[in-house]
């Protein structure tokens, strides 16, 4: 496409393709715009949200930065930028907000300096981001449940050896592998993110997770997620097993 069809594209939905028409996640987008950010403000700090890949904090880290992790939501990184004064904040939904817009979201800022970088570098996007995905990450699973917080409280109880925090919903973490189970605050729901240093490691862990939360008694429902394009939303039973708890 066009640079004009992607810059369209881009403002209007927050996405970016390469130049060979794969999606690009988010939070890879976003640590390109972080790394330039990064360079003009050696040292300032980037917000980002808790089911970003690890790689998010590591980079920003590596690049000198100091990495703010918010729970989901717009609004919760922009919180972040107006009261820890972040140079930027991003997250998987593709709002990525600039403390230079009065800490609010844009699309077309972002837009603009994803082509200026390419204008700079002379390479296509595929290759300016190839660094910044080492690990495999699943598409977010919903599960249907009943009670929220029994389960969440079931979980904690399984993954007892992990390190865990509730930021937002429970996140357990091991050194290959992490996942996190937070509660839909619109819908009856329980929506799980598995990340792993290996796409086997993946299927192998987000299987365990998906078994573990079946034998707690949901009721994997559905998944709503983007499709590994990112264009369209689809809906893809894996198990049903509905249970009162």
């Amino acid at each position: 496409s066009s640079v004009l069809e992607q810059l369209i594209s881009f403002r209007s939905v927050g996405m970016a393709e390469d130049e060979k028409g794969n999606f690009v996640p988010a939070d890879v987008t976003m640590l390109l715009l972080a790394k330039e950010l990064l360079r003009r403000q050696p040292g300032a700090a980037v917000a980002y949200n808790l089911i970003c890949s690890r790689a998010v904090p590591e980079f920003i880290t590596r690049w000198g930065g100091q990495p703010i992790r918010t729970a989901v939501g717009y609004v919760n990184v922009s919180q972040a930028l107006l009261r820890q004064g972040a140079v930027m904040g991003g997250e998987l939904s593709a709002h990525y907000s600039f403390r230079d817009n009065f800490s609010s979201d844009s699309g077309f800022i972002a837009a603009l300096m994803v082509l200026e970088l390419l204008s700079q570098e002379n390479k296509p996007l595929s290759e300016l981001v190839r660094e910044f995905t080492p690990y495999a990450k699943s598409p977010e699973v919903n599960f249907e449940v009943k009670d929220k917080e029994l389960v969440l409280n079931r979980v904690k109880s399984h993954f007892v050896d992990a390190k865990m925090d509730e930021l937002d919903g429970v996140t357990v973490e091991y050194p290959d592998w992490w996942c996190n189970v937070r509660p839909s605050n619109t819908e009856p729901l329980l929506r799980v993110t598995v990340e792993a240093k290996t796409k086997e490691l993946l299927k192998v862990k987000q299987a365990v997770v998906i078994l573990r939360l079946s034998m707690l008694g949901i009721f994997l429902l559905h998944t709503e997620t983007h499709s590994i394009t990112g264009k369209m939303s689809f809906t893809m039973p894996i198990l049903v097993r509905i249970i009162d708890i």
